[in-house]
């Protein structure tokens, strides 16, 4: 797959449950992406994890192609759970499901985006502060000589 990642962090006003894509992570979405989301709750239900529509093909068809059982019941949850939603007008608005955000705990006015790599996470803004923290006193632990 041809895409690239997410990185970074941002946050952002949540308004009517629709909130805008920063504009670094619209920027990375590849053509393949069509502009679509797959957005699912967090494997920690504290955020809502936000996959472009070529990578989440990409991990549900890998997962349709594994032997294991666990991988094929993982896949079908995922499926179920699944929200696919698009990119609304040219300001880069996604709507966030109501359902999955009440599931997190995504209340108020702002949410964090952060960067994972292949998909990004949106946190509330109080999930979110507190994950800003986190991954900000992480860094003073991490040798960088050692890479």
């Amino acid at each position: 797959m041809n895409y690239t990642s997410f990185y970074g962090h941002s946050k952002n006003s949540l308004n009517n449950n629709r909130v805008v894509i920063p504009k670094d992570f619209k920027s990375a979405l590849s053509v393949a992406a069509k502009q679509t989301f797959f957005i699912l709750p967090g494997q920690d239900n504290r955020c809502l994890m936000v996959f472009p529509a070529d990578v989440w093909e990409e991990i549900i068809s890998g997962m349709a192609e594994s032997d294991d059982k666990d991988s094929k019941r993982r896949m079908k949850h995922m499926l179920m759970m699944a929200s696919k939603e698009k990119l609304e007008g040219n300001a880069g608005r996604v709507r966030l499901p109501e359902t999955l955000m009440d599931k997190v705990g995504i209340t108020g006015s702002k949410v964090h985006f952060f960067g994972e790599g292949r998909y990004f996470t949106i946190y509330g803004e109080e999930e979110g502060d507190k994950k800003f923290l986190e991954v900000f006193n992480s860094i003073s632990e991490i040798d960088f000589d050692e890479f």
